[in-house]
């Protein structure tokens, strides 16, 4: 059993083009398709597809992909699928691919934030955690401390990305003020990361969008 393709054909301004002629060739090998005008396969169209005086054509073939030309109207659409080449290629995940489509779910669970809510973790400063979650996390973390000469730094697959240290300054008679501050970044799918907290330096809170 072939499948079906239809179209009404029109030019680049939207304009039906009665009796408009479609190559149509096979994807793969760029050779002229088997095509034929009914869906058994016993009549087959002898070279172009011609589109009747409303500008619709038609035509059967074997399921896989197709490229469908006119040099009159500027057409060349690519990697046309019929039958079950057009859900076979419906993927879920991110690729290099040209032909495959991910589906709605797919690259709804590629947006950042989309479906995402922020939350508190714990986190112990010289652990490596992994993000497992499947997407990008976003990260924030409050850091308090005193020491001017004490750096804490963010570690991302192996990468420092950011750091907390404070400025110098004390109290009047006393002794060097506590500041505090928020660090922010992202750990992709996957990543590693990782808190190296420096002397007198206290994770205040730390909260994740996941």
């Amino acid at each position: 059993m072939l499948n079906r393709w239809q179209s009404t054909i029109v030019d680049a301004q939207g304009n039906i083009q009665p009796f408009a002629e479609l190559t149509i060739l096979n994807e793969e090998t760029q050779g002229p398709a088997a095509v034929y005008h009914d869906r058994a396969g016993s009549s087959p169209i002898s070279g172009n597809v011609v589109a009747d005086e409303s500008g619709y054509a038609y035509f059967y073939a074997r399921g896989g992909r197709y490229r469908i030309q006119s040099n009159d109207l500027n057409i060349d659409w690519r990697h046309v699928a019929l039958g079950s080449a057009a859900t076979a290629d419906v993927v879920q995940l991110t690729g290099g691919s040209t032909a495959n489509v991910m589906s709605q779910k797919a690259v709804s669970d590629q947006l950042f934030g989309v479906g995402q809510e922020w939350g508190s973790v714990t986190r112990s400063p010289g652990i490596t955690y992994t993000n497992t979650t499947g997407r990008t996390i976003m990260c924030v973390i409050t850091f308090s401390g005193y020491d001017p000469s004490s750096t804490s730094t963010v570690i991302v697959d192996n990468i420092g990305v950011s750091q907390y240290k404070n400025q110098a300054g004390s109290t009047s008679g006393g002794p060097t003020e506590t500041q505090r501050s928020a660090v922010t970044f992202v750990v992709p799918s996957g990543g590693t990361y990782k808190i190296e907290l420096g002397n007198g330096h206290i994770i205040d809170r730390f909260r994740e969008l996941r």
